[in-house]
């Protein structure tokens, strides 16, 4: 488990999860959910890459190793406390859109 794991998702990630489980529930399908952030910084930590990542206004540990050409400052899809993906500001800004979207404003 990815340190700081065990906090409790950002208001916007809840609501999120909670419409989407609820469409799962009703369509009788399972998925998985990857959400974009911004790494604020990084370091080894027990052999390990590991970042500070900010959710809009909540920053959580993940791990970076998958990501190995991510630097402090760039955006990264994280599923479960591991950084997945690297993708660039204005690709994170249009699924930030998207996500706000599905859910409404905060």
């Amino acid at each position: 488990m990815p340190p700081g794991s065990s906090r409790r998702p950002a208001p916007l990630c809840r609501r999120l999860l909670k419409r989407m489980a609820r469409r799962v529930h009703e369509e009788s399908r399972t998925m998985c959910l990857a959400i974009p952030g911004k790494i604020v910084d990084s370091e080894d930590i027990g052999g390990f890459r590991v970042g500070n990542v900010r959710f809009g206004g909540v920053t959580r540990q993940v791990y970076l190793d998958f990501v190995p050409e991510a630097v402090p400052g760039d955006y990264v899809i994280v599923h479960v406390g591991f950084a997945i993906s690297r993708l660039d500001a204005q690709e994170a800004a249009r699924t930030f859109a998207l996500l706000e979207e599905a859910i409404g404003p905060p």
